[in-house]
């Protein structure tokens, strides 16, 4: 379930609807496991209101986040914590040395049972392919990275905080 509004500063009636919804989506037993998802900003500001939230897993934007390992330390437990540690909003690469130190962090830190890696967001927001591109100098095409890319990046972190 998107939420991108869950980044926003909340008036006490908003969060009082949250946690209402909360609630009645929670409450039944029929319903499917769901993923909340929210993006484009710091969670941190409503950190209290993801407590009340029924849903098996969590999505947060770590690339918007001020302190990503500050922030999963004050969650709840989820079945699974999605993060996006590669920005879906942006055409340059990321550095992966930097992203796999936070990644090792957050695993040795917070004891999830699954831990997701991903993109911040929907990478709509930045082209398709790199390779697709003919008339960028070398020296800039060098520091790109477009949705296929960031994908190949993701698969690049993956191994490194797995393999031993």
């Amino acid at each position: 379930m998107d939420e991108p509004f869950l980044v926003s500063d909340l008036d006490q009636g908003m969060k009082a609807a949250f946690r209402e919804s909360f609630l009645e989506l929670g409450g039944s037993d029929t319903r499917p496991n769901v993923m909340l998802a929210t993006y484009f900003d710091d969670i941190s500001i409503n950190k209290e209101l993801i407590s009340f939230s029924p849903f098996e897993g969590l999505h947060i934007d770590l690339t918007n986040t001020q302190d990503p390992l500050e922030l999963i330390r004050n969650l709840p437990r989820f079945r699974a914590l999605s993060i996006g540690v590669i920005d879906g909003r942006n055409i340059w690469k990321s550095d992966l040395v930097h992203k796999t130190d936070l990644i090792n962090e957050i695993q040795n830190d917070k004891n999830q049972q699954d831990l997701l890696l991903s993109a911040s967001c929907s990478m709509i927001h930045i082209p398709q392919d790199l390779e697709l591109e003919k008339n960028i100098e070398p020296e800039i095409k060098s520091r790109l990275s477009f949705a296929r890319q960031k994908l190949q990046e993701l698969q690049i972190l993956k191994m490194a905080v797995t393999d031993p």
